[in-house]
C-alpha cells in the first residue's frame, strides 16, 4: 500500500513508516495491486506544503527534522568559535600583542625597574639611569627596545642627539606615538603609546 501523503510504499500498517500519516486503503487496479499515489490526482510524491511555505520551496514532513544528528553541531560550533578567537588574536591592533609588550619580552625587561607597561601593553614608560639617579634601566636596554619595536632610524638619531636644553620631544610612526627627554643627571625618559 502507498502513502497518499508522501508516496512511500508501506507493508500492511495503519500509518506510513516515512511520514506517519494514516494510511487509507486504495481500491485495487485491474491487475489486483493497489496503484502508487501518482496514479491518483489527489496523491503527490512531493513533500507536503503548508500555508506558510512559499510555492516551490521544500517543507519537511510534519514531525520530521532535517537535522539527523543535532549533536554534530556542538563540536562544529566549538571549532568555529575557536577559529574566530584565533583569528582575532592574530590580527594585532587592539586584539593582539602590542609592539611595546613584545619589545619588553624580547629585551627581558618584564620585572625591571624603569620599564613599565600599562594599558594592556599599549603604553610603555622607560626611565634609564643617569649620573645622579642610579635606578632605572641601562641605555643599552633602551636601545634594545627601540630596535625591537622598531623605532625608525631617523627618530632614533633625533633621540641620540637630544640634549638637556631641548626639553621634551615627540614624534610618531606606524600608529605609535613616542615622547622623550634627556638630562645627564636623570638619564633618558621615554613614553611609547598608541597614536
Amino acid at each position: 500500500m502507498f502513502c497518499t501523503s508522501c508516496g512511500t510504499q508501506n507493508l500492511e500498517s495503519a500509518f506510513c513508516t516515512n511520514c506517519g500519516a494514516a494510511l487509507t486503503p486504495i481500491a485495487p487496479t485491474a491487475n489486483g495491486m493497489s496503484a502508487p499515489p501518482s496514479a491518483f490526482p489527489q496523491a503527490t510524491a512531493y513533500p507536503s506544503m503548508d500555508a506558510q511555505t512559499a510555492p516551490g520551496s521544500f517543507a519537511p514532513p510534519v514531525g520530521k527534522s532535517l537535522i539527523k544528528n543535532p549533536s554534530f553541531f556542538i563540536p562544529v560550533g566549538i571549532v568555529s568559535l575557536a577559529l574566530i578567537v584565533g583569528v582575532a588574536m592574530g590580527l594585532g591592533g587592539k586584539f593582539g600583542t602590542s609592539p611595546m609588550a613584545s619589545a619588553v619580552d624580547e629585551c627581558n625587561l618584564q620585572d625591571s625597574v624603569g620599564a613599565d607597561l600599562a594599558d594592556d601593553g599599549w603604553t610603555l614608560v622607560l626611565d634609564s639611569a643617569g649620573e645622579d639617579e642610579y635606578s632605572g634601566i641601562a641605555f643599552s636596554d633602551v636601545q634594545c627596545v627601540m630596535d625591537a619595536i622598531p623605532v625608525p632610524a631617523d627618530i632614533q638619531a633625533r633621540i641620540m642627539n637630544t640634549s638637556g636644553m631641548d626639553g621634551q620631544q615627540t614624534d610618531s610612526f606606524d600608529g605609535i606615538s613616542i615622547s622623550w627627554s634627556y638630562r645627564s643627571s636623570t638619564g633618558v625618559s621615554m613614553i611609547f603609546g598608541k597614536d
